[in-house]
């Protein structure tokens, strides 16, 4: 007798979706999520010195204060690098609401505060895919503290679309048990489109959901925002094509399939298991075979992790890694003539994007190490000793790597300097706090917002 459709549907929903997993419920919920919610503030914050966060770096201060200070409203839905940000332009508007001179520190404070809150919307997600708590908090902490992101991500309003993104992967691949958590889900995966086209990855599991979830009028709204910020993101970045004026770059060659290999070994791979410290030592001592290896005994383990894992979470653990070398790939496939140019084991360099690729690939791991949770005893204590090797140790080793704001002089002070210019009646000054030699961009402010009045 054929399976009726209704119940195609729910062995659809649980194999892709695990949709049966029941809702985590314990008095203490609530204020171990506050608590992750702080933790993971401070955290952020720390990674950089104080002293450092009145300086804005990269697109912060010239994309982000000086559109903040824009007397021109349109400013908010202006694309930068060729697409929409409106999110975190949203965000910068806080500039606002305090007094010039500490601008950068609030931007930085800003970007600390998103990014512990997103950390706080993952750990809801894996609630509803990771049964084991131990492996849904180092889940939480390599989120946070991403050894990839002590340097250039640290502090730095242009790159929690990274942490939006990794979010909004998890966001889409869950199903919600209440309506709250559907609700975050729906903001940060809209959020996210609306800021990187590169969101636009999870097009597969929204199509997954709208086939095989039914919640009524609920679960349609996910997909509809979805849609309709996909629609404003990819006519920004039509739209921003045809009026740029730019020849095509049609001289430069793609990435072949034995480059990809070692750029995402390298890149993903290695630090997956090492960190940046770890990596780096370990490059200095085998540079020809050590990402070769420790790709290797990934793929080893995530075969193993398949095999061991009971049906209903093979898709999972195959679907986040699929998800890293897809978007690891659509990364080459856009920025290979800046990144051919320089070594895969450039931490620095493709930091940012590879941090997506690492906490997908990561997310691989954690859900197949969930999935032997009912396996033998010495299966469930071997990967949390792993999962917990691979998140801590680097964690620690690399939760400050390199202050790209120190030696720069603060915003404070250069916003004294340009408020002196502003002293012959001109309408605007150009701020030079932050201009670093590999990012010589300073931000123009209104003279009437430097002077205060």
């Amino acid at each position: 007798m054929p399976t009726a459709p209704s119940e195609r549907l729910n062995r659809g929903a649980e194999l892709v979706f695990e949709s049966s997993i029941p809702a985590v419920r314990h008095r203490g919920r609530p204020l171990l999520l506050v608590g992750l919610g702080v933790a993971g503030f401070v955290l952020l914050l720390l990674r950089v010195p104080p002293s450092s966060w009145n300086v804005p770096l990269i697109e912060d201060s010239v994309v982000f204060l000086g559109g903040a200070y824009s007397p021109d409203p349109g400013v908010i839905v202006a694309p930068y690098a060729g697409y929409l940000q409106l999110p975190l332009r949203l965000v910068a508007e806080l500039v606002r609401l305090f007094p010039v001179g500490i601008a950068a520190a609030v931007i930085a404070v800003a970007s600390g505060a998103v990014a512990a809150l997103l950390g706080v919307a993952l750990y809801l997600f894996m609630e509803r895919r990771i049964r084991s708590l131990p492996l849904r908090l180092l889940g939480w902490l390599a989120f946070v503290v991403m050894p990839l992101a002590g340097s250039e991500m640290a502090l730095t309003l242009a790159d929690v679309q990274w942490y939006l993104l990794i979010a909004a992967f998890w966001a889409a691949s869950v199903t919600a048990a209440t309506r709250t958590v559907y609700a975050v889900q729906v903001v940060v995966v809209t959020a996210a489109v609306l800021n990187n086209p590169l969101a636009l990855l999870v097009i597969p599991v929204i199509v997954a959901r709208i086939m095989l979830l039914r919640g009524g009028r609920r679960e349609l709204a996910l997909p509809i925002l979805f849609g309709a910020a996909a629609v404003a993101q990819i006519a920004v970045v039509v739209v921003t094509a045809l009026t740029a004026h730019q020849r095509p770059d049609t001289g430069v060659a793609r990435p072949g399939l034995g480059q990809f290999v070692d750029f995402y070994a390298g890149q993903v791979a290695l630090p997956t298991l090492g960190g940046v410290r770890i990596s780096t030592a370990l490059v200095a001592r085998m540079p020809t075979t050590i990402a070769g290896l420790a790709l290797g005994l990934l793929i080893a383990a995530l075969v193993y992790l398949v095999v061991r894992c009971p049906p209903h979470r093979r898709i999972a653990v195959g679907g986040f890694a699929v998800a890293s070398v897809a978007f690891m790939a659509v990364v080459a496939l856009l920025e290979w003539k800046r990144l051919s140019a320089t070594s895969v084991f450039d931490f620095f360099s493709s930091g940012r994007y590879a941090a997506v690729g690492v906490a997908l690939l990561l997310g691989a791991l954690l859900l197949g190490f969930d999935g032997l949770q009912r396996a033998r005893r010495w299966e469930r204590w071997t990967s949390l000793a792993v999962a917990a090797v691979i998140v801590v140790v680097p964690a620690i080793l690399d939760y400050r790597t390199v202050d790209l704001r120190a030696g720069i002089r603060t915003w404070d002070a250069a916003v004294e300097d340009a408020a002196a210019v502003c002293a012959d009646g001109r309408a605007s000054a150009v701020v030079e706090s932050a201009a670093p030699a590999w990012w010589p961009v300073p931000a123009t402010v209104p003279c009437a917002v430097l002077l205060g009045r």
